[in-house]
């Protein structure tokens, strides 16, 4: 080994995981346009998160980013033990919801978590395509590139496929 060197130490380690979650944490932020959304769709009918994640950072977020009045169930993989795209997920969200598959409606922004897991069961998919991804199946779903202008986005929401 040549020159000095500098070895981190169990404080070292633990002041930067401290850190990096503060700034994690002061990362979370709704998507431009969501919390319209939200608000106009749940005026209509429930709404439901489906998240893969742990149950507490998840309830963190959603709070955190100003979503909770707006969010009818929270249905985390950690609790249901599998993860989207697993079928189990989506199946546990529309039974919380008291839906079908055919009235349900998923917007997500993974293509093989959301979009695949969603319309595996039938329920009508929208992309939220933020960063302009090539589409893999433009059949499978609506492609959007943001929630703005929110009363378009409801209106696809809400409008029958």
């Amino acid at each position: 080994m040549s020159g000095a060197e500098t070895v981190a130490t169990e404080a070292d380690v633990l002041a930067a995981a401290r850190s990096y979650r503060d700034a994690y944490d002061a990362a979370y932020r709704p998507v431009p346009g969501a919390i319209e959304v939200l608000q106009r769709v749940r005026a209509e009918c429930p709404v439901g998160i489906v998240t893969n994640h742990i149950v507490s950072e998840q309830v963190k977020k959603v709070a955190r980013i100003g979503v909770e009045p707006f969010i009818d169930e929270l249905v985390v993989s950690e609790e249901i033990g599998v993860a989207k795209p697993d079928a189990r997920v989506f199946e546990a969200a529309l039974s919380r919801l008291g839906g079908t598959a055919d009235k349900a409606v998923m917007i997500g922004d993974s293509w093989s978590s959301d979009i695949l897991g969603a319309a595996g069961l039938g329920i009508r998919a929208i992309w939220l395509n933020r960063y302009g991804s090539p589409c893999p199946d433009s059949d499978l779903v609506t492609e959007i590139r943001s929630f703005e202008p929110a009363e378009n986005i409801v209106d696809m929401i809400l409008s029958p496929s």
